[in-house]
């Protein structure tokens, strides 16, 4: 399981604005920037995973606490969170078959999907084109963690200030 929490408590500038917002202003204020974020945050894993097989849409919980809100964003995936920290150079052997069986083109044959410091997935084939390779043990080289957690959250952070500025003008204009 791996999490994304964007925390809006205390965000500079909107505190003042909230504090003039009756109970239900600020419920329904929140209410709304916190579906706007749960749209962002789907979008982004969706940016992050879009050349999978599979894209990862996460489960998203907006929690609204007194003047402010937290929006946790959790995958189960398991690529994902593993790209998401990295894995160092390891051993695999074949566990329910003779040898491991992949295609293989030599040394720096093989061009990832994904890159370090980039959200959105590339056009790389995320496989090797070379012959199939018969092999009763590999050294995986590992790979650096692409920081999807980080990258996510520094992107629907500001996202996030703003759809919850719109909000609040909106809930003062009811006033």
């Amino acid at each position: 399981m791996s999490a994304i929490t964007v925390d809006l408590h205390e965000v500079t500038g909107l505190a003042k604005a909230l504090n003039s917002l009756a109970k239900d202003g600020k419920k329904r204020a929140f209410g709304k920037a916190g579906r706007d974020m749960a749209k962002e945050l789907t979008r982004l894993h969706i940016l992050a995973t879009q050349t999978w097989v599979s894209y990862v849409v996460p489960n998203t919980t907006v929690l609204v606490r007194g003047d402010g809100m937290t929006v946790v964003s959790k995958t189960d995936n398991e690529i994902f969170s593993l790209l998401t920290v990295g894995a160092r150079a390891h051993t695999i052997v074949p566990v329910n078959a003779p040898a491991l069986v992949f295609p293989w083109g030599g040394r720096g044959s093989y061009i990832a999907k994904t890159a370090p410091g980039t959200l959105a997935a590339s056009a790389g084939s995320g496989r090797d084109t070379g012959p199939i390779t018969y092999r009763g043990i590999v050294n995986h080289p590992g790979f650096p963690a692409r920081e999807y957690h980080e990258m996510i959250a520094d992107e629907v952070l500001p996202f996030a200030v703003r759809a919850l500025a719109i909000e609040i003008a909106r809930e003062l204009a009811r006033l």
